[in-house]
């Protein structure tokens, strides 16, 4: 049997390496944001989602005592294996762990630390970032485990993050404004405990004035300035899939809702929208919370459609899921992920 390790990974240096994670509403332009700092020349981003940090910080205990080689060593394979993202990145080939393991922090936030590291080392890169959109109501917790994180959450109007989320997956307008409204709280509320390792990014300056932008971000993350870091590949930019420029993209949902269901969602996060200053049709529109009931038969409605709809676009596009195995092991991020929202 052939050497189970990789090549040493570099260690020295490396503990004052800050990892960055973008967070943010789904269809808040995360992924165009994640995309277009990754090409900077000393950041890797992650082109899929982890999506699982949290649930594992949360486990810790359940790895065992990762002072045993034998346990860290289990751990880091297991951590490697439970994660599709690391699995899809490396073309279905997982990452190996480097032959100096014996150097790093036993702990989990270790073991993702040098996964990530591996990958960055592979692009010539130093610092490493992750995006999943859902972190942003565990960034506290996320903080904690990475002292020298950094956390960079984009917002934009809900009303085009639901214009966004029923076009491409059919999501219910009502329940993203709900969600949009509690979680730009909550991770407000936790950003503003973390003071200078927390940076907002408003989605229509970005997309508006993208030099502008970029150049706080790079401050905000003392990495200096570079037009690599105007374009991107994603909807917001010149052509869906191809690279260009950052163009403004806002205000979608003037025309993309009816008048109707512009009214109710207006009415569930009317405030939050005036408080964050984007303008509202109905001003003196009253306040009215969607009911446990209506929540929780959107939630089961909006999930089972994703899932399937993930399920078909992956099969489409020739992904393998690695047979039963592969769809319990994305079922299981699914849900995971899911539970995590919390709203």
């Amino acid at each position: 049997m052939g050497d189970p390790f990789g090549e040493p990974l570099p260690v020295k240096g490396q503990a004052n390496v800050r990892p960055v994670f973008i967070v943010g509403f789904n269809g808040s332009g995360t992924t165009m944001l994640s995309e277009s700092l990754g090409r900077h020349p000393d950041v890797f981003t992650l082109p899929d989602e982890i999506r699982l940090i949290p649930y594992l910080l949360e486990r810790a205990s359940q790895f065992g005592p990762l002072s045993d080689d034998e346990t860290f060593l289990r751990a880091w394979r297991k951590i490697l294996d439970m994660t599709p993202a690391f699995r899809r990145v490396g073309a279905g080939i997982l990452p190996p762990i480097p032959s100096n393991w014996r150097n790093f922090e036993r702990s989990i936030p270790g073991i993702v630390d040098a996964t990530m590291r591996t990958f960055a080392a592979r692009h010539d890169k130093v610092r490493w970032c992750e995006k999943s959109p859902q972190n942003m109501l565990h960034m506290e917790l996320i903080a904690d485990a990475f002292p020298r994180s950094q956390f960079i959450q984009i917002i934009r109007d809900g009303r085009d993050c639901a214009a966004s989320l029923h076009r491409r997956w059919r999501r219910t307008p009502d329940l993203v404004l709900h969600r949009w409204q509690a979680a730009v709280d909550e991770a407000r509320r936790q950003g503003a405990t973390l003071a200078n390792r927390y940076h907002e990014v408003r989605f229509e300056d970005l997309t508006r004035n993208p030099r502008q932008s970029m150049e706080e971000l790079l401050e905000f993350l003392e990495l200096r300035f570079t037009d690599d870091v105007l374009v991107s590949s994603h909807p917001q930019s010149t052509r869906r899939g191809e690279l260009g420029g950052i163009e403004e993209n806002s205000g979608n949902w003037r025309t993309y809702f009816d008048a109707a269901t512009l009214t109710r969602l207006e009415q569930i996060a009317g405030h939050r929208l005036t408080e964050l200053g984007y303008p509202r049709l109905r001003a003196g529109c009253r306040s009215r919370p969607p009911s446990g009931l209506a929540l929780w038969w959107w939630r089961l409605r909006d999930f089972i459609h994703a899932q399937a709809r993930q399920y078909v676009r992956r099969r489409s596009r020739g992904s393998s899921l690695r047979g039963i195995p592969g769809l319990f092991a994305e079922l299981f991020v699914s849900v995971r992920s899911f539970r995590s929202k919390r709203f």
